[in-house]
């Protein structure tokens, strides 16, 4: 990271906060602009350094991959790359101007260090805007939303939204991991070769079981495979909720909100497959 190369060997958590007044920065910054002078540059990280930190703070408990340090330091390139774009004629405090760039900086660092496969910003983008448009027409319209709803909400051409869509909490797993007791060895159907049926070659084929099943596998969770399992038939008879809780050894509740939830991340798959035929 720039940040972390410019301060080394200083660590960024030991940085003295410097505390100026928002035209004092807005001077520093132009100062800046002009020359890119290292030592100027110092002052103006150390006058904002307080920012930083408080959004990896917010960052942090979400994150998964990086420590707090590495969230700072992310936050700095962000902040840094905020000056370089900070014009004259802004009329905007310097502190309202870079939080965006610093908090951007931070939630790409994130979603990068998430990813088991890294996937292009855009697509994370296009992942949060379907949802909120998913949300918002199903609580008000009651409806899924159409495909071209999604393309307008999206900016995406079809190619990208399937892909945004199909691309969706796929799992990664290694060959090496050993299947534990409480995990089904039906993971790796598709990668290791086995004699005996798969349960759902017992099931009537049909487009419709087809696009299901295909939907319930790329759910990222075992829990909630296992709950969509149970309460829709899929190789077994179907369960209430509460048979399930007991099989599964959850609370009713627990299931209630599983199935909630994994329902909601297989409509966009269902949807796309049944609108193309």
């Amino acid at each position: 990271m720039l940040a972390l190369e410019l301060l080394a060997p200083h660590n960024p958590l030991v940085i003295a906060p410097l505390f100026l007044s928002y035209q004092e920065q807005r001077e520093l910054v132009l100062q800046w602009q002009r020359g890119r002078n290292r030592q100027i540059l110092e002052r103006l990280i150390a006058s904002f350094i307080c920012l930083v930190r408080a959004e990896a703070g917010k960052v942090e408990p979400h994150c998964n991959s990086l420590s707090y340090e590495d969230l700072v330091g992310h936050g700095i390139d962000g902040l840094i790359h905020g000056f370089r774009k900070y014009k004259k004629s802004y009329r905007t405090r310097v502190s309202t101007y870079v939080t965006p760039w610093v908090r951007q900086a931070m939630k790409r660092a994130k979603e990068n260090g998430d990813s088991v496969i890294r996937v292009p910003v855009h697509i994370h983008e296009a992942r949060a805007k379907l949802a909120t448009l998913w949300n918002k027409t199903y609580q008000s319209e009651h409806r899924s939303p159409t495909w071209e709803e999604m393309l307008s909400a999206t900016g995406l051409n079809s190619g990208q939204l399937e892909a945004a869509l199909l691309g969706v909490g796929e799992c990664v797993y290694s060959l090496d991991e050993p299947v534990t007791e409480d995990q089904s060895p039906d993971f790796f159907v598709d990668v290791v070769p086995c004699d005996e049926p798969h349960p759902f070659d017992t099931v009537g084929r049909s487009v419709t079981v087809d696009v299901v099943q295909y939907a319930w596998g790329r759910l990222p969770k075992k829990k909630w495979r296992d709950v969509i399992r149970l309460r829709y038939g899929l190789g077994c008879p179907p369960h209430t909720q509460l048979a399930a809780a007991e099989v599964l050894r959850m609370t009713k509740q627990a299931v209630s909100q599983a199935e909630k939830r994994a329902l909601t991340f297989m409509r966009p798959i269902l949807y796309r497959h049944l609108a193309m035929g």
